[in-house]
């Protein structure tokens, strides 16, 4: 089941330092990410799936210096804006070596909700 209620990621998040994969999925609800989301330094890796009512990315991603792969599917109105060279989003996710912007309509075994993982070693 997602977070089908989710209108934006909760503020504690973004003292998780230490958090280096975050996935978001099934939140039909989330309109926006928020601008701290630059202040997660140690993600690796961001997945957005079906999050249909989000509109843009926040100036702030570019911040993710350590974000090796990003993978945005099934968010219709982020498509556009990240097409290389001239979306508008695309400057700011340019950075990252393995991106994935799709769109299909294929229901797909993905587990749902918001999920984080972190680096024991970090503190």
């Amino acid at each position: 089941m997602g977070i089908t209620k989710l209108v934006s990621l909760p503020d504690g998040l973004q003292h998780f330092t230490t958090l280096q994969q975050l996935i978001i999925s099934e939140c039909p609800s989330l309109m926006a990410l928020p601008e701290w989301i630059g202040n997660l330094t140690s993600v690796q890796s961001l997945f957005i799936r079906n999050c249909p009512n989000l509109t843009s990315l926040p100036l702030e991603i570019h911040e993710l210096k350590s974000l090796e792969n990003m993978t945005i599917i099934d968010c219709p109105l982020l498509r556009q804006r990240c097409l290389r060279q001239t979306g508008e989003d695309w400057p700011n996710i340019d950075h990252v070596p393995h991106l994935i912007v799709d769109y299909w309509d294929q229901p797909e075994i993905i587990s749902s909700g918001m999920h984080l993982s972190f680096n024991p070693n970090l503190s």
